[in-house]
């Protein structure tokens, strides 16, 4: 065995200048031979010896699992159970975060994409061909030091949405599943399925409040005004414009007090604020004070539907409803 154990490591030196033999353990007299031991040892000095001589296995294959240990210690990777080709990162539970970084290294980095986390919906990647990805992406001064989500089609791959969801398992084996906002990639030519739009609450069979702008506590006595939601629009009319609207909520008393606001700003020349409805229920702005409040066009039945409160009008009649599903009317007459 000693002879065997020689000659082999004879071979590893004289044939590989690429790295010495490296074997788990040494067994000096008077050691007892352990078979275990013996085993490991053989084990290593053949793999030593196939990268020793010509040709040898470049790329060698592994079979799962693979284990990844840091000084003999537990795992703390590993690539395992090859019915699902599943990757596991294993933390060890003693107080240590486990994180997965990518990290482009030292020295300069590319302009184009840096480094990302690649999702494959195909096994052909090639661009011209049929693909599809997703991937968590940081890109470099080419495109704009821009970090984010992109997704990737072409030929005739499947493209779908991105989606954003979680699942509940309460009681065990009954799921429920909550979406909260879904990127389309594709159209139906529906108003509410364009590409690039956002649904949100897609999947949801109850009403509920699905985009939310909540606002930090104030900490003391004061108010603060709800975030706004923004529409821009663009003019040019030689000069280069932006029309924005807003919508938000105005806290006028510290008691919580507030109105509901809708303003115009014309390419940074200040907001105006064109509608107000107070918590009272009082409506108001420029629009009424001035008398130039529009009401809609129609001629009701005097059983239609309606609510109590609502007006409309024609050409001979303004309407009122009175009560539910009931209108009465006054003439239009005279002129200025």
């Amino acid at each position: 065995m000693r002879r065997l154990f020689l000659a082999l490591a004879l071979v590893c030196a004289a044939g590989s200048a690429r790295a010495a033999c490296t074997l788990p353990y040494a067994l000096l007299p008077p050691a007892v031979a352990d078979a275990t031991k013996i085993m490991a040892i053989l084990d290593a000095l053949v793999n030593c010896v196939n990268h020793a001589i010509s040709p040898y296995l470049a790329t060698p294959s592994l079979e799962m699992p693979i284990y990844l240990t840091r000084d003999g210690a537990a795992q703390y990777a590993n690539i395992t159970n090859p019915a699902q080709n599943a990757l596991q990162l294993q933390g060890q539970g003693n107080n240590l975060t486990t994180a997965l970084h990518i990290n482009p290294g030292p020295g300069t980095l590319p302009t184009g994409t840096i480094d990302e986390f690649v999702l494959h919906r195909t096994s052909l990647q090639a661009f011209g061909g049929n693909y599809g990805r997703w991937s968590f992406t940081a890109q470099g001064p080419d495109q704009g030091n821009a970090t984010g989500l992109y997704g990737e089609f072409g030929g005739t791959a499947p493209i779908g949405p991105f989606v954003l969801q979680v699942g509940i398992e309460n009681p065990p084996a009954k799921f429920a599943s909550y979406e909260g906002w879904r990127f389309q990639t594709t159209t139906t030519g529906s108003e509410d399925d364009n590409i690039g739009a956002v649904l949100f609450g897609l999947t949801a069979t109850v009403p509920r409040n699905q985009v939310v702008l909540p606002i930090a506590n104030i900490g003391g006595k004061g108010t603060r005004d709800s975030h706004a939601v923004l529409w821009e629009g663009k003019a040019n009319d030689g000069t280069e414009r932006a029309v924005w609207w807003r919508a938000k909520v105005n806290v006028t008393a510290n008691a919580g007090a507030s109105s509901f606001l809708l303003q115009q700003n014309l390419n940074g020349g200040g907001w105006v604020t064109w509608l107000e409805i107070s918590d009272a229920g009082i409506v108001s702005g420029p629009a009424v004070a001035t008398g130039k409040l529009y009401v809609t066009q129609s001629s009701p039945a005097s059983g239609d539907a309606c609510a109590p409160g609502q007006i409309v009008a024609d050409t001979g009649f303004i309407y009122a409803c009175t009560a539910s599903g009931a209108w009465k009317r006054a003439a239009l007459t005279g002129g200025y």
